[in-house]
């Protein structure tokens, strides 16, 4: 062909004439880059793989954490609500046991001093 008849963008991969065919060690350097090129991507795909299944493991960890944390929770209430009603029967017990030992010593006071009348009397 002459040079009128040429397209202007001489060298480019359009024109596959121009570029000649490439040699074993391109081919090789060639494909040597492509697998380099997808062991990266491989290899970053993973890095994400593992990062989601991480995640999954830690939100799933959270949820049985929390899961346990709700179950000790209402354990404790209830075990608080216990000893709420146990406290109060304490209480009960103890005024209870206020009055009688007041009555007692309100008794014992009494009898002291009829105690006293009859030795006095007696020493009459």
């Amino acid at each position: 062909p002459s040079e009128k008849s040429r397209p202007q963008n001489e060298g480019t991969s359009s024109q596959p004439w121009l570029n000649p065919k490439p040699t074993p060690r391109a081919a090789e350097a060639q494909a040597a880059a492509e697998t380099q090129e997808f062991k990266d991507r491989l290899r970053e795909q993973e890095i994400h793989v593992k990062a989601e299944r991480q995640s999954d493991k830690d939100k799933q960890f959270l949820v049985d954490k929390i899961a346990a944390l709700r179950k000790t929770l209402e354990e404790q209430q209830v075990a608080n609500h216990d000893l709420k009603v146990e406290a109060s029967q304490a209480k009960e017990v103890a005024r209870r046991l206020r009055s009688q030992f007041e009555y007692q010593d309100d008794d014992r006071e009494a009898l002291m001093r009829k105690l006293h009348i009859f030795k006095s009397e007696n020493q009459r």
